[in-house]
């Protein structure tokens, strides 16, 4: 990767090097995504958790910084079910998320990245309040006024699936109301 070689090229003490870590960090997930190579995780995780380190918790980027090592971690967890990683993610997903303030145009985003860490969560231990709080989390996503579209749509979409596969965990109202939420979005 020519990324790489600005990564190495960059001292860390330069403006532009967390920049350029998260740039890497992405590309390496993208590379994991299509190929399925365990190195180009450990890769991005290497890159995004740099770039965090180098991201002060004050600066404009630093949600997505989070965001982006969460999401890596979560991916990690999905390849080998250690529920350190799961932990970790739920963690960091969440900081992102109380770092966006309401009506920010990241905000749906960052609600959904937090639910479908919450979801995995979810999957290892059906609790209701896990359940509940998952639910919550996506049909704030749906309604954020600000921002890109397909995250409500997707967090909508979402809220639908998990009450249709565990209908013992919400009512029917609930089911309802997410499918309403599909509509208002368009």
């Amino acid at each position: 990767f020519r990324l790489e070689l600005a990564d190495n090229l960059t001292p860390d003490g330069h403006p532009e090097k967390p920049e350029r870590l998260a740039v890497l960090g992405k590309s390496w997930k993208d590379r994991y995504l299509q190929l399925g190579d365990p190195a180009d995780l450990d890769h991005t995780l290497g890159a995004d958790l740099r770039a965090n380190e180098l991201t002060p918790d004050d600066h404009p980027k630093k949600a997505e910084r989070l965001t982006n090592l969460g999401l890596a971690l979560r991916l990690r967890y999905q390849r080998y079910e250690e529920l350190a990683d799961l932990h970790h993610a739920l963690e960091l997903t969440k900081r992102a998320l109380e770092l966006v303030p309401d009506n920010h145009p990241e905000k749906a985003k960052r609600l959904y990245n937090f639910a479908s860490c919450l979801e995995l969560h979810f999957e290892c231990d059906q609790s209701k309040l896990i359940f509940d709080n998952t639910i919550d989390i996506l049909m704030k996503a749906t309604l954020q006024s600000l921002g890109d579209p397909s995250s409500r749509l997707e967090s909508a979409q979402k809220c639908v699936a998990l009450l249709s596969t565990y209908p013992d965990f919400g009512a029917a109202e609930s089911l309802l109301t997410a499918h309403s939420s599909i509509i208002q979005v368009f």
